[in-house]
């Protein structure tokens, strides 16, 4: 795989979903600040957007509600935007102020990450495929994405699990 601009090269991290969807209603859900924030957060919790400018070269500023009741804050620079097909990013974890932050739980993990969610429909069907990547990753940043994978499964599989049954809310 082609990892631009990547300290350390390891294995991609790829995770995919087919939903009993039409692609531009799961284009529509993904990209949407209305509808990310009711399937998102892997914690079940609220997710809400301080800024979002959906287009290429531009950025999102966004929190997650945690368990405890804090919040966990990130950023997304978009890379590259081609509705319906895919999304190209930068993430972070950032601060409230939007300053790009080591991640709360694990000081070690890459301080950005390159992910790509592609779209495809066949048959009324539509498969995302998320691809996650370090970028500009330090050899211990690149280990320990390597070491997260069962968490980074655990996290994307709630996600996707809670956008499956938005979408079967989104067509009853």
């Amino acid at each position: 795989m082609n990892h631009p601009n990547n300290a350390v090269t390891g294995e991609d991290f790829i995770i995919s979903r087919t939903f009993n969807a039409p692609r531009d209603l799961v284009w529509k859900v993904w990209t949407e600040p209305a509808h990310i924030g009711k399937w998102m957060n892997p914690f079940g919790g609220e997710m809400s957007f301080a800024k979002m400018d959906f287009r290429s070269g531009g950025m999102a500023h966004y929190y997650m509600a945690t368990p405890d009741g804090g919040k966990m804050w990130g950023l997304v620079k978009y890379l590259e935007i081609a509705q319906p097909e895919k999304v190209v990013q930068i993430q972070s974890f950032a601060d409230a102020e939007g300053n790009i932050i080591s991640h709360p739980m694990s000081a070690t993990w890459p301080k950005e990450m390159h992910s790509t969610a592609a779209f495809t429909e066949q048959d009324g069907k539509t498969t995302i495929t998320i691809t996650w990547r370090p970028y500009n990753a330090t050899e211990v940043e690149q280990q320990t994405f390597d070491g997260a994978r069962p968490g980074m499964t655990q996290g994307w599989t709630g996600s996707l699990d809670q956008l499956e049954v938005y979408l079967k809310e989104m067509q009853a």
